[in-house]
């Protein structure tokens, strides 16, 4: 029976974890692949192969030239229609390739993906994190600047990937979404909903989820060099630079726009602060002098005032005493 799927796995000095690789592999639920080994250079793993005797696993060393240089290397031995990919820190569930398989069978497609799982490990091999990495339909302009299908979650045809070319092996970061962006431009893919797959993040630390031990750290230890990935990357889609650009310069416009409202908006609320000062003292203002006229207006106050002006404090108060139950009586 002619193989359907040929799966290729490249693999560099991870002996503690490509066996769990290989293991998920062997134990697929579809029966008619290929896996391809490809070691880069790395420490030799041949004995780790050959212990799963299994027939189907095939076997290449090759000098250090890179994950994409062993990834040609892989599809140059391609005879299958469908074409898969392994990480040889990462794992795929026993279903995995059947429901590829059948997704771009029944749907007559070309590139079919299907969800994983993104766990973070810590340096004891702690869990810290869980969830699904890519749950959503994603269409080619949704990979114009960010990849959102995991390189090993996909499937395509040997017809598709000559059409688009090998993967460029000039470039040291943004490999797998380079070469995903590319077939999905040839061919929109199509989303299986089911989580085929775990993909591993290793933290530093067990306190950071972001410090990760990954081809991640030359963004920070060697820029220049992702630098001239990210050129090789849009050289091939120089429009999508410019829309970038555009993007950007929409993106600070409106920001400034922002502040330009921000800094209008306080003028006018210190505008509606001083306005308010003005009518609170305008209403104690009015309050002082309404009740000073009501109470100068009652006519026993006014006179007693009166009486304070003319006589004298003390004076008044004999004479309130003196008087003190007509005074309570009087009708002024």
């Amino acid at each position: 029976m002619e193989t359907q799927i040929t799966v290729i796995l490249p693999t560099y000095n991870r002996r503690n974890f490509l066996p769990s690789a290989l293991k998920c592999i062997a134990e697929q639920t579809f029966p008619s692949w290929r896996l391809l080994i490809i070691n880069d250079g790395g420490e030799e793993v041949a004995d780790i192969v050959e212990s799963f005797h299994e027939p189907r696993f095939e076997y290449y060393s090759r000098p250090h030239q890179g994950k994409s240089a062993a990834l040609n290397f892989g599809l140059s031995l391609v005879q299958s229609k469908y074409i898969g990919y392994m990480d040889d820190d990462d794992e795929v569930y026993p279903e995995h390739l059947q429901v590829l398989y059948d997704a771009a069978e029944q749907n007559h497609k070309e590139f079919v993906f299907s969800d994983t799982r993104l766990r973070i490990i810590d340096n004891s091999g702690n869990i810290i994190s869980d969830q699904i990495e890519n749950s959503e339909d994603v269409t080619p302009e949704m990979l114009h600047f960010y990849n959102r299908i995991n390189h090993k979650q996909i499937l395509h045809t040997k017809t598709l990937s000559d059409k688009v070319g090998k993967y460029d092996e000039r470039m040291r970061v943004l490999i797998d979404f380079d070469f995903i962006r590319r077939l999905a431009f040839h061919e929109a893919p199509f989303h299986v909903r089911k989580t085929t797959g775990c993909h591993f993040l290793f933290s530093k630390s067990n306190t950071n989820q972001n410090d990760f031990a990954s081809i991640s750290g030359l963004w920070v230890s060697n820029a220049a060099l992702c630098g001239m990935s990210l050129i090789y990357l849009f050289e091939k889609t120089p429009e999508f630079l410019a829309m970038l650009y555009r993007n950007s310069l929409q993106a600070e416009t409106e920001l400034y726009q922002k502040k330009i409202e921000l800094q209008n908006n306080k003028t006018y609320m210190h505008l509606l602060e001083n306005e308010l000062n003005n009518t609170k003292n305008e209403l104690v203002f009015f309050k002082k002098h309404f009740f000073f006229r009501i109470f100068m207006s009652y006519s026993p106050f006014y006179k007693v005032c009166s009486s304070i002006h003319s006589r004298g404090i003390k004076a008044t108060i004999s004479y309130i005493i003196s008087k003190k139950k007509n005074y309570r009586k009087t009708k002024f």
